[in-house]
């Protein structure tokens, strides 16, 4: 299969319910070439980040109501699932893994209810998930279109390091990463990759400052899509637009 790609990013407002994530897989089917392969960085759902931040917040107050926050957040994602009309199986798949992360999340709440101690790296790893969840469900959509997708969680292959009020991406830790898990996966024709979270360098979970530039996990592909001294693609202002180079958007 060619190693040629294009890059696409779908924000929050894009993605906010399972209509949006329909839309957003008739615009990559439309786009595509046969030629290439698509990389697909996505945001969490529209307020799923702000939600799971402020579940963090009640729960270090001992307020009881981050439970239903919660589960309000969890219904959420499974109504959005269910209007997708996937098959049975991906269904059954998806709701687990999604209920698994649900019942981690209470775990960790109920950890930061008892000491009233959020610390940092907690708050990363709770807050990261909207992206994780988000993934899945727009790589199902288009596995259930007929066309071969995978997901990447980009905390496995993405190393940043706090730089002032930014991240700086390692570069080569993370290429090696990515070529680690590249070599795991068969190749397909859509990736979907988590925006907004990364890895630091010591251990655990880290989000971007939304004033990084570019993002992170759609740099990686363009650090690996464009050849050395390329000029740095356009920066476009809404989803869905095709480029022959990998393109960034909020």
């Amino acid at each position: 299969m060619t190693s040629r790609w294009v890059v696409h990013k779908f924000g929050g407002t894009s993605v906010a319910n399972a209509r949006g994530y329909e839309a957003a897989a008739r615009i990559l089917l439309s786009l595509r070439r046969n030629e290439e392969r698509s990389a697909v960085v996505v945001s969490a759902m529209s307020g799923v980040t702000d939600g799971l931040l402020e579940l963090l917040a009640l729960a270090a107050s001992r307020n009881d109501s981050y439970l239903a926050g919660l589960h309000s957040l969890k219904a959420r994602h499974l109504d959005a699932m269910s209007e997708l009309r996937l098959s049975a199986a991906q269904q059954q798949s998806l709701a687990e893994s999604i209920a698994g992360d649900f019942q981690n999340i209470e775990e960790v709440l109920r950890g930061i209810w008892i000491t009233g101690l959020p610390s940092e790296r907690t708050s990363e790893f709770v807050s990261g998930h909207g992206e994780v969840w988000s993934a899945q469900l727009l790589q199902a959509q288009l596995e259930n279109a007929g066309h071969s997708s995978s997901w990447l969680d980009a905390r496995k292959v993405l190393v940043v390091e706090p730089d002032r009020r930014t991240v700086a991406v390692d570069w080569e830790l993370s290429r090696e990463r990515l070529q680690t898990w590249q070599g795991g996966h068969e190749p397909t024709d859509f990736l979907i990759i988590t925006g907004f979270v990364a890895a630091n360098g010591i251990a655990g979970a880290a989000r971007v400052p939304l004033e990084s530039s570019p993002k992170p996990a759609v740099a990686v592909w363009r650090r690996r899509a464009m050849p050395p001294g390329h000029a740095t693609p356009e920066r476009l202002p809404a989803t869905g637009r095709r480029s022959s180079q990998p393109i960034f958007v909020r």
